[in-house]
């Protein structure tokens, strides 16, 4: 902080609005300011536990069974406002039906992307930022564990390099929370097929 100050920077701490530059820095000020930045990076990691508590409680609550609203769930599901989760059957048969196309009738995820547009069947995702299907799309519904009932957790940290926030699987995170909509063994064969 003393080297920001010493290129002529001013540092303003808005929770005081005390204001430090290089010709009025002295140690008292600079005991102050090492001071109250200790106090904030001490209130963010209380904060950042809080939160990640929190979070660790929902996750539990879910996978004892517990209804819980969460934040994003798969596009072919609807959530109502006591946290129930129901599958919307009309989203659901397009997925079952990609699923169809891929295993069954061994066509690939390009080629269903492409017959989709051409039916003009509707894309299911929540994000109108296309309104075409997606070869890539495709891909990810049918690597999508949540189709067979499954979810992961994931932590938010921040990245010790970068100071970049990024999300971390955490292991062993596996729960059955969604109803399943595709029966293992055609899910198992896409994968298997996924990886040829």
């Amino acid at each position: 902080m003393k080297s920001i100050i010493d290129y002529g920077i001013i540092v303003v701490t808005l929770n005081d609005k005390r204001k430090y530059s290089k010709e009025t820095l002295n140690q008292i000020d600079l005991l102050c300011l090492i001071f109250t930045l200790f106090q904030s990076h001490d209130e963010s990691v209380k904060k950042q536990e809080r939160i990640r508590k929190s979070w660790e409680n929902k996750r539990n609550q879910l996978i004892s069974g517990k209804l819980q609203k969460l934040p994003q769930i798969p596009n072919w599901l609807n959530q109502n406002k006591s946290g129930e989760i129901m599958v919307d059957e009309k989203k659901a048969a397009t997925v079952i039906r990609i699923f169809d196309m891929f295993v069954n009738q061994k066509i690939s995820s390009s080629s269903i992307h492409k017959t989709l547009n051409k039916e003009n069947v509707p894309i299911i995702s929540k994000k109108k930022t296309s309104s075409k299907w997606q070869k890539d799309y495709i891909s990810r519904i049918l690597r999508n564990k949540a189709v067979i009932g499954f979810t992961e957790f994931y932590e938010t940290t921040i990245d010790s390099q970068t100071h970049r926030k990024k999300r971390i699987l955490i292991k062993n995170s596996a729960a059955k929370i969604y109803p399943q909509i595709i029966d293992d063994e055609t899910f198992k064969t896409a994968q298997i097929k996924l990886k040829q």
